[in-house]
């Protein structure tokens, strides 16, 4: 789980670094990406094309980074192709998640729970096309640092493929 959990962080971190060190704009103007951290709203103005893969499973990953450089990384893993009203849990795939490295560089991940009884993470898909993904999500996301809890909620996105 832990080799899992590093190659979703070094995933989000090469996103990262690609949307900052690219000449060209690859984020989205009418893509959104929204939630609540603690109760405290966050915007990520820069959201990447949403990235859908068949490899085996269907996967989903969508980037968004704040003017101050926050990161935020979705990503979805199902064994069938998205489809609006599904839900996705980390608890029930490992790989489901959702990854927020703030101004601090410290990494919160719902994976990251001290117990898979503790991990608490959903995400539905709202609307869904050949050209958009909609959804919501919310959760806990523990600190890779020390393990605390941060709440996350009222999270929204908007991608285009």
């Amino acid at each position: 789980m832990k080799k899992t959990i590093f190659i979703q962080i070094l995933c989000a971190c090469i996103l990262v670094a690609g949307f900052t060190s690219c000449k060209k704009d690859s984020s989205n103007p009418s893509a959104s990406f929204k939630a609540s951290f603690d109760g405290s709203e966050k915007v990520f103005s820069k959201v990447s094309n949403a990235q859908r893969n068949v490899l085996g499973n269907y996967s989903l990953i969508i980037t968004g980074i704040t003017n101050n450089n926050e990161t935020i990384n979705l990503m979805l893993v199902s064994d069938q192709d998205f489809t609006a009203g599904a839900s996705y849990s980390v608890a029930t795939s490992p790989n489901n998640d959702l990854v927020y490295v703030g101004t601090d560089t410290n990494g919160w991940s719902a994976s990251f729970a001290p117990t898979q009884a503790a991990t608490k993470f959903d995400c539905t898909i709202t609307e869904i096309s050949s050209t958009e993904v909609k959804g919501t999500f919310s959760g806990d996301l523990y600190s890779s640092i020390d393990g605390s809890k941060m709440t996350v909620s009222n999270g929204a996105f908007s991608a285009k493929f």
